[in-house]
């Protein structure tokens, strides 16, 4: 195994949590201000994933103040505290990049996947 290897797997999150791209979720970040530390939610919807390995990537768009804002978050960063998916989206694509078009509510919402039946 080589030496970038072996440091890849050291930097590596094991705790991540499942989402897939049409998903709202909340990333909770840490954010540092001087010498304190504080966490910071950002919620929106899953617009893309992107990269494999540590170099995983995923990008979150929201709107705020009638503003569409995109962010884009390393998947196994250490600023990373957690993340919550507060509804599974159901798309057909691997990006959503017809959401930029999009104002109002219709900018916010994709259909709501539904219930998966316990066998």
């Amino acid at each position: 195994m080589s030496i970038i290897t072996t440091i890849e797997k050291e930097q590596f999150k094991t705790d991540i949590t499942s989402f897939e791209v049409g998903d709202s979720i909340c990333v909770h970040t840490r954010v540092i201000e001087g010498d304190k530390e504080r966490i910071q939610k950002y919620a929106g919807i899953v617009i893309g994933r992107k990269g494999a390995g540590i170099n995983a990537n995923f990008t979150v768009r929201r709107v705020s103040f009638g503003e569409g804002v995109e962010r884009v978050f390393p998947i196994h960063s250490p600023r990373i505290a957690k993340i919550e998916v507060e509804k599974r989206g159901s798309v057909r694509r691997s990006k959503l990049n017809y959401l930029r078009d999009r104002k109002g509510k219709a900018a916010t919402t994709v259909k709501e996947k539904a219930a998966e039946v316990a066998a």
